[in-house]
């Protein structure tokens, strides 16, 4: 090291000329083992690293217990379950043109439950014509004609069994009779005033609706108006014409089906179509068949429903991988050595639901994952 004039050292000089020429100095002896030490961690770093990396291969992460024990598993207890084959499907309506009611009598309309969007249930009071108690009803055959005592034909059967659902408790069958004419009359007055008295079907006081319960569209003879016996004195929704399944599944199970839609259940054909005049009654009766039919799109004539087995089935539950040489809906499952026939009927959440083949019996207990994957049925 050089060492400074006294002057210059004096003068602060000299510090800096010793930044730029530093004296050098001799490594501590504890500066030397804490290298030393440094450089011993960072080896044991390295070699900890490297081997738990050996580790993942040489010694692959063990399965939680519940997972081993699955892979393993090789036999599994058969479930009795209930199988209705539900399907959500699209439903399509066709709604029939609106219906003129007419008038049974010739008057003025003294009285009238006729509004647009009001409903007239058959067995009540439809208006007053000229202070007479007209009756709305509806029968299957309209009144076409005067019915008098004896009279036999459809009609009458008709108006029997319509009078028997409201409860008139009379034989659903047989000609015009005094218990027949008594029922009308009855409903003609309100309760606790003596019902008038009549040689025949007062048809001048029934007037006849379409359906159980109609509603109306318009009202032709308002209150005050004059109308003709045969006038129209309004109009009714349309029946529902058709209803039918949009895209009948291909995979159903068989059996015989029923449709649920909006809280009405109606049996449908083979085809997905729905044929009986009192479930289509039922149909256009509801709230949400009428405002989608009333609907000007196309395509809004459609709702969500259910297809489903009219009687739900008992099935046998059982995992897909136990069942094996499949064709079709025939297929098989084995347990303990022995192979068993099953007809596939459907299948939901992970399970395949079977059930035995004919002249099998009961399917066992338990039924074992074939020993390979293309193991044929030996039954």
């Amino acid at each position: 090291p050089i060492t400074p004039p006294a002057r210059i050292a004096r003068c602060g000089v000299w510090k800096r000329f010793r930044f730029l020429n530093p004296i050098p100095s001799e490594p501590s002896v504890a500066e030397g083992q804490s290298g030393r030490v440094s450089g011993m961690i960072v080896v044991a770093l390295a070699l900890l690293v490297s081997g738990a990396a050996a580790a993942q291969f040489l010694f692959p992460p063990r399965p939680p217990t519940a997972l081993a024990d699955r892979t393993t598993e090789t036999s599994f207890r058969v479930d009795e379950s209930s199988f209705d084959d539900a399907r959500t499907v699209q439903v399509a309506f066709d709604a029939g043109t609106d219906v003129a009611i007419v008038s049974p009598t010739s008057g003025r309309v003294t009285e009238s439950s006729c509004a647009p969007g009001a409903k007239i249930k058959s067995g009540a009071i439809a208006a007053q014509i000229s202070g007479t108690t007209v009756l709305a009803m509806y029968t299957v055959t309209p009144l076409w004609r005067p019915l008098s005592w004896g009279d036999t034909g459809p009609d009458v059967t008709a108006l029997r069994q319509e009078l028997n659902r409201l409860g008139a408790g009379i034989a659903e069958s047989g000609p015009v009779d005094g218990s027949l004419v008594g029922a009308i009359a009855a409903r003609l007055e309100p309760e606790g005033v003596d019902p008038p008295q009549f040689d025949s079907v007062p048809v001048e006081r029934i007037m006849w609706i379409p359906q159980a319960e109609v509603t109306m569209v318009s009202c032709d003879a308002t209150l005050g108006a004059a109308v003709e016996s045969g006038a129209t004195f309004g109009k009714v929704a349309g029946n529902i014409s058709a209803a039918r399944v949009v895209e009948v599944p291909t995979d159903l199970a068989p059996g015989a089906r029923v449709l649920r839609v909006d809280g009405v259940t109606a049996p449908v054909d083979e085809s997905g179509i729905v044929t009986s005049p009192e479930a289509l009654a039922e149909f256009a009766a509801s709230p949400s068949v009428r405002k989608t039919t009333q609907a000007e799109e196309a395509d809004a004539a459609q709702l969500a429903g259910v297809l489903s087995l009219a009687e739900a089935t008992a099935v046998s539950a059982v995992p897909p991988a136990t069942v094996f040489a499949v064709e079709g809906t025939s297929a098989c499952v084995t347990s303990g050595g022995r192979d068993v026939a099953v007809r596939i009927v459907g299948s939901k959440l992970g399970k395949t639901y079977v059930v035995a083949a004919e002249k099998q019996g009961k399917l066992p207990e338990s039924v074992d994952i074939p020993g390979k994957a293309d193991q044929k049925c030996e039954t």
